[in-house]
């Protein structure tokens, strides 16, 4: 396939030299509350503005019934957690408690609440960690298989996530992009950014924006609490191929060539949804009897199609519990006329990326 201008070109690096991120700084760093008992278990919670649970599975130092249930109970004040530690003679009826101790935490100074030996339970040890989702990742050096687009990596907050801005300074509407992240020379993720429906995606002068999470790749386990060792963030970020919506290809042209395959497959099923309705529109139906219907005449014909007429479907009984046949009648029509427009998007551009 004859590429729009860079064919030979290969990738165009755009992006600057790797740097950690700069999250905002008045984001909150997420941090949790861990929370250690004597028989090396531990409970892990998201130190939120107000925080609160309770436990029957704790080690005692004796074997008197005494309370059953420990309840953890508090706030955050900055990087700190005050925190209350009280005991329950039921779950059920939280009023009747003894409040043990309230003490603050912070990650410099964690607690031990020796306090419970007096109702012969084993201490507990309180600590503040930074929660899961903290991370400052690098930025990463980036590639763009066009020059007519503009791509940016940011990290937009604390969270361990990338955000993506792609800007189409072309005349031609941008239908689909492949990327594909590297860490330490390797393939670290691949992925296809396109409508859920193969609409354009990217209109001349306009900017897409999506965000990447990360999960973390090592993780620590230090003073009862669990961290973030590293992250799998990115040496070098590439855009391999850009779809227009001409046809052309620029990059890795085997992508177009994959998408074509799926709209193949689309096309079978749209055919069979068109067909459904069709015969729906004849017939007196309750949203739950069509979904069964569909479900049934549907059953083999694939996956992204399908998927997408039963969400429909789910929307529409949900915002409509009590439709009538007329109702019913109104969303056939509407749902024939979107799935035809689906159907001719792909069957045209097809068409155009043959020629």
């Amino acid at each position: 396939m004859v590429s729009r201008l860079l064919a030979c070109v290969g990738l165009v690096l755009t992006g600057s030299s790797s740097v950690l991120a700069q999250p905002p700084t008045d984001t909150p760093k997420p941090l949790a509350l861990v929370v250690a008992y004597a028989d090396g278990r531990t409970t892990i919670r998201s130190l939120q503005e107000t925080f609160g649970f309770w436990t029957p599975s704790f080690p005692r130092l004796s074997d008197a019934p005494g309370y059953p249930v420990l309840d953890i109970a508090g706030r955050r004040e900055g990087d700190e957690a005050l925190v209350t530690v009280s005991l329950l003679k039921s779950a059920a009826n939280p009023s009747e408690r003894v409040a043990v101790t309230t003490v603050r935490v912070s990650r410099e100074e964690p607690v031990d609440v020796s306090a419970l030996a007096r109702y012969g339970i084993a201490p507990i040890h309180l600590s503040v960690v930074v929660a899961g989702v903290l991370a400052e990742l690098r930025i990463p050096h980036v590639g763009v298989a066009s020059g007519q687009l503009e791509v940016t990596v940011s990290q937009p907050t604390w969270d361990p996530r990338y955000r993506i801005r792609v800007t189409n300074h072309a005349q031609v509407t941008v239908r689909a992009l492949q990327f594909q992240s590297l860490r330490d020379g390797r393939k670290d993720m691949s992925v296809r950014q396109k409508d859920a429906q193969d609409r354009p995606l990217i209109a001349p002068g306009a900017t897409y924006v999506f965000d990447v999470s990360l999960s973390p790749r090592d993780v620590v386990i230090a003073d009862g609490g669990r961290t973030p060792e590293s992250w799998p963030d990115w040496d070098e970020f590439l855009m391999t191929a850009v779809i227009w919506d001409d046809g052309l290809v620029e990059g890795d042209d085997k992508v177009l060539a994959s998408e074509r395959q799926l709209y193949d497959a689309k096309v079978i099923e749209l055919h069979a949804v068109r067909q459904w309705l069709a015969d729906a529109a004849s017939l007196t139906m309750t949203m739950n009897s069509a979904r069964r219907d569909y479900e049934e005449r549907t059953r083999g014909l694939g996956g992204f199609v399908r998927a997408a007429v039963l969400a429909d479907i789910s929307r529409f009984g949900r915002s409509h519990p009590d439709a009538d046949a007329a109702t019913f009648g109104e969303w056939v029509a509407d749902a024939a006329r979107r799935y035809a427009e689906w159907e001719t998007r792909l069957v045209t551009f097809t068409r155009q990326s043959s020629q």
